[in-house]
């Protein structure tokens, strides 16, 4: 019987022109070292590799596409509520 169970992951990249990106992987047996290299492998354009952090009680930021703490949504993330003085996404 598999024991593996299913993982999901955030991989934070700086890429080649300066700009970031964060990929989400979902599977089972992923783990953070598999992770990174499959974003090496699948987007050239990596130049680094920012850090890799579980899913878990976390989403993308609808606005700048950061990571933000929470399951909602439409939640922004901490660097977007200072600056809008809002929560959420739909408040702006």
């Amino acid at each position: 019987m598999n024991n593996l169970r299913k993982k999901s992951v955030f991989v934070s990249v700086l890429n080649n022109d300066g700009t970031g990106s964060v990929y989400t992987l979902s599977g089972y047996g992923i783990t953070n070292e598999n992770a990174v290299e499959y974003v090496k492998l699948k987007h050239s354009d990596v130049k680094e590799i920012l850090g890799v952090t579980s899913t878990r009680g976390k989403h993308i930021c609808r606005y700048c596409g950061s990571i933000a703490k929470g399951k909602e949504e439409d939640r922004l993330c901490d660097e977007c509520r200072n600056v809008f003085g809002h929560s959420f996404y739909s408040e702006l």
